[in-house]
């Protein structure tokens, strides 16, 4: 999706080898549609829940916002590879939508922090599915941008589809046990002394370019290493983006339109997939990926 070309100057010198540096959340906050705080124990969810009994039910928005320490990162190594984990807890996760993660570009402090609080999309969707687990994020192309001083972060924010009612996922906090704490891994590369690099990446925001070419509706699917991208010319006349298993027919995640450059979503290893686009006009168009 981004490239990186290192220009080696110096191919005879020290190598100093790869590393990876784990850092561990510090501070997790949920707050729901209305600034307030809800405690934040062995776990913290984000998504919409229909709350209360018979005739007096509203549907909840939760949305949480954690902070990690990166201070004293090494800016002068390049960065190879860089992930945001955390825990799944299926059971008592809500059954649709999946979780979506954030970059908080507002700064906030303790349980100071807004519902509404600025930040921008990092991922799109993250397949969580049925099964607890660590579910992983790549940020690699946000952490380059990030130690070359290209962008700010004042934490970031897990959050579900708040369209419906029943989307609420849950995930283990900083105080579960040390197993499960959501935790940065960033992946540094080897590099040579003095090494001159050249960043050709353009910013994380221009539309990525897919390896097969548009179609004649303005749409191109790819698949590679487990995952799904897509991306759409116009997405005037679309409502929203289905992924289906295509050996068993099973909806294995939907998403609305919502006008991002790039589309993409993680699925299972050595999994036949369909892509349906329903258009607003009730058409909808298919693209088996496998």
């Amino acid at each position: 999706m981004w490239r990186l070309i290192v220009v080696n100057f110096f191919l005879f010198l020290p190598v100093i080898r790869a590393e990876e540096v784990v850092r561990k959340a510090n501070l997790i906050v949920t707050v729901d549609e209305n600034d307030r705080a809800i405690p934040v124990d062995k776990f913290f969810y984000s998504g919409s829940k229909t709350e209360g009994k018979k005739k007096n039910t509203k549907v909840t928005k939760k949305r949480t916002f954690i902070n990690f320490d990166l201070k004293g990162l090494n800016n002068n190594r390049p960065v190879k590879k860089a992930t945001f984990n955390a825990y799944f807890f299926a059971e008592k996760s809500q059954p649709y939508g999946n979780a979506f993660l954030y970059n908080v570009t507002e700064k906030w402090k303790g349980k100071n922090v807004k519902f509404e609080q600025k930040a921008e999309r990092l991922i799109l969707a993250m397949l969580v599915g049925k099964e607890s687990g660590f579910v992983s994020f790549d940020i690699t192309p946000f952490m380059k941008n990030f130690t070359a001083g290209k962008s700010t972060t004042f934490g970031f924010s897990i959050r579900g589809e708040e369209r419906g009612s029943r989307t609420e996922k849950w995930f283990y906090s900083d105080k579960a046990d040390k197993k499960h704490v959501p935790y940065l891994s960033i992946e540094y590369g080897d590099k040579l002394k003095e090494q001159k690099v050249q960043e050709v990446d353009k910013a994380a925001t221009e539309t990525a370019k897919l390896p097969h070419s548009l179609n004649n509706h303005g749409m191109a699917v790819s698949l590679k290493d487990n995952n799904l991208e897509w991306v759409a010319k116009s997405e005037k006349k679309i409502k929203r983006y289905r992924v289906f298993d295509l050996t068993s027919g099973k909806l294995l995640t939907e998403c609305n339109a919502i006008g991002a450059d790039i589309y993409s979503i993680e699925v299972p290893s050595k999994t036949k997939v369909k892509l349906v686009v329903d258009r607003k006009d009730g058409s909808h168009e298919e693209f088996k990926v496998q």
